[in-house]
Parts: C-alpha cells; structure tokens; sequence
C-alpha cells in the first residue's frame, strides 16, 4: 500500500490557521505523496486562508444542522472522510491532523508491507490506552475501502445526517472523553471505533512498535515544540505537533524555525 494523498480537514477555525500553507508545502517539497485539504465553508473563508499554491484544494459546504460549536465540528473531519471515499475512489489516502508536520517516513514505509486492499490503522488499536477507541488521524485505504468498510453515502449531506442522528449511540465509543460535554467532538472517532474492531480487512500497525517508533518520537505541542536539533538531522523524530495558534508570533517563529531546520 503506498500512499497517493494525504488529506486534512479545516474550517474558519482561528485555533488552526495558516496551518495548511505550511504542511502543504512541506508534504510538496520533502515528499511524492499528494497534500490535498478540504475546507468546510465559504469561498470567501477558503480564500482567506490559502495563500499558497500547493496541492489540491477542495471546497464543502457547511451543514448548520449538525454543528453545535464551530470550534469544536466533528463535521469537519467527516467531510474528509466523506472525500476521501467519494473523490478519491481508487487512491490510497491517509488522514492526518493539519497541526502536524512529517519528518520521518517511517510509518509510511511500514503501511507499504500491507496489500492495498485493506484499511490501516497507522496508530494502532490503543492510541488512548486500553479504550477500545480508535484515532482517526492516520487510517489509509484506498477510497472505495473506506466507502465499503464505513458504509459512507454519496451525499454528503445524507452522511452528516447519518453520523448525528446515531451520536447518542456512538458515545460509548468515545472513551477517552466525555463527548456529549465536548459538543460530540471526537464523534468521527466513535464511529470508526465502532466498524474497525472486528473488521477482517482492517490492519492494526503494532502497538509497542507505535508507541516506540512513532508516539515517543514526536516533537510535541505539550513540551512547546522543544526539539533536539541533533536528533532532527539524525532522523529520530516522527512527526511534529504544531505549537498554536499560529496568530501567535512566538508560536509561528518556533515552527518556521523548526521546518527551516528540517532543510539542514
């Protein structure tokens, strides 16, 4: 399985502004996989906040009806899903959060062991601990996979409503908060947790193997983006987390810092 996107959600959000630009130049410059994002909102909000040319851009419409806060949209991230399965059909995408940037290939080169007729799980089974909840950043498939295993609709719109009218059911899901309190956020989880487990053409990366080579190698948002500029150019570290917002200029000077010495 080699992956030929990697998609990322976003709506007006000022938490995750300016994100897109920088991930989406990295994934261009460092890699051959395809940053693609999908904006939930309005052209004007679109164009408000992509002020770089690099790779593909799709816009959604909002759906009021099963947003209960804005900054907390469980919506935006199924939109993604919903993408991936309905405009990507027979390309292997991967999900990831818009706050993190690549560094190391590792977890793509192990994804590329699996055949690409299943659905990887790039975090494991236990990402929250022993839960029973799975994260949705980093699930690959190719997009009919995804359209097949989670039973996603062709409207958009029919599958927001799906996924809402079901919340209540799915909350139990969602162990490693309280969701109802949290506006559903992590719903998207809940739902995936709920299809995954049991799944015969789903694949789990290894738990010890994610939690040594991918979860203690991250440059964290929790330690303020601190990172070893020996290990960075020695490739130990996975991923970074990005400090935000990035309307903060400390935030934003830590971060064109860190992708400048990741040139070096």
């Amino acid at each position: 399985m080699k992956i030929d996107r990697v998609v990322f959600c976003l709506n007006s959000s000022p938490m995750y502004s300016g994100m897109w630009d920088i991930v989406s130049e990295v994934y261009t410059r460092h890699t051959d996989i395809k940053p693609t994002l999908i904006f939930s909102g309005t052209k004007q909000e679109l164009l408000s906040e992509v002020k770089k040319d690099f790779g593909e851009v799709f816009l959604l419409p909002k759906h009021q009806a099963v947003i209960s806060n804005p900054n907390l949209d469980w919506s935006v991230t199924w939109a993604a899903f919903w993408a991936m399965s309905n405009l990507f059909s027979d390309e292997v995408c991967s999900f990831s959060g818009i706050d993190e940037i690549p560094i190391s290939d590792r977890l793509w080169k192990k994804i590329e062991e699996v055949p690409d007729d299943r659905y990887v799980v790039g975090l494991g089974a236990n990402p929250y601990g022993n839960l029973k909840h799975i994260a949705s950043g980093h699930n690959c498939a190719k997009g009919h996979t995804f359209k097949g295993i989670l039973e996603i609709e062709d409207s958009l719109e029919q599958e927001l409503h799906r996924i809402w009218d079901i919340r209540k059911d799915l909350k139990n899901y969602i162990s490693a908060w309280n969701a109802e309190e949290m506006s559903w956020w992590g719903l998207d989880e809940g739902y995936i947790s709920s299809k995954l487990y049991d799944h015969d053409k789903v694949v789990f990366m290894n738990d010890q193997w994610v939690d040594e080579q991918l979860q203690k190698r991250k440059i964290c948002r929790g330690s303020n983006c601190n990172y070893d500029k020996q290990k960075l150019k020695e490739g130990y570290y996975w991923t970074a987390h990005m400090v935000r917002p990035l309307s903060n200029p400390n935030n934003l000077s830590k971060i064109l810092q860190l992708v400048k010495d990741m040139e070096c």
